[in-house]
């Protein structure tokens, strides 16, 4: 089987001006002593000294993500994410 980056599709859906779901890819690995979880498309991530850990921490740094980009206009939180790369996010009103 064979894979591109292409068939990597992350995406947001913002419903009500809110954000209601999230796509997203992580990549997780050992970064000297602590395992390191990041989505580069989000800049966010998460460590720990175990891979489950990094996991979870990253789950955390994510929920805070959203509850912040939550807080701000529709218009800021669009132009946000078109800063992230993200060309056309899913608006529902």
């Amino acid at each position: 089987m064979e894979h591109s980056f292409k068939d990597l599709k992350e995406r947001i859906r913002i419903k009500n001006n809110l954000i209601s779901s999230i796509g997203v890819v992580v990549a997780s690995g050992k970064d000297g002593e602590y395992y390191v979880a990041i989505s580069p498309s989000f800049l966010v991530s998460g460590y720990g000294e175990t891979e489950g850990a990094a996991l979870e921490d990253f789950r955390y740094n994510m929920n805070v993500f959203v509850e912040d980009l939550n807080k701000v206009s529709l218009k800021e939180k669009v132009e946000y994410l078109q800063s992230l790369g993200f060309d056309n996010p899913d608006v529902i009103n």
